[in-house]
């Protein structure tokens, strides 16, 4: 059993993950939003985004993350290089 201790965690597709924390923080992982076959069409417009992790610069990982960092002012965290590429 996952113990998830008031925090929720949702798949939207492919490595791309919506934890909404039990305080509402919402944090994204691997954010690929458009183009994303498997990402629930219903989602695609997030009311809040808290913070954003990257596993890699893959396309289909990172894809929406700058798009969402900007629209929320949300913090992206990533290995360095990643983070440097963002920045």
């Amino acid at each position: 059993m996952l113990r998830t201790a008031g925090n929720k965690i949702m798949w939207l597709g492919h490595a791309t993950f919506q934890i909404t924390t039990s305080t509402s923080r919402v944090i994204l992982i691997d954010p690929w939003v458009e183009g994303n076959p498997s990402f629930p069409a219903a989602m695609k417009q997030f009311p809040r985004v808290d913070l954003i992790l990257v596993s890699h610069g893959h396309s289909d990982h990172m894809g929406s993350a700058v798009s969402l960092a900007r629209a929320h002012n949300a913090p992206v965290a990533a290995i360095y290089e990643l983070a440097t590429w963002f920045g």
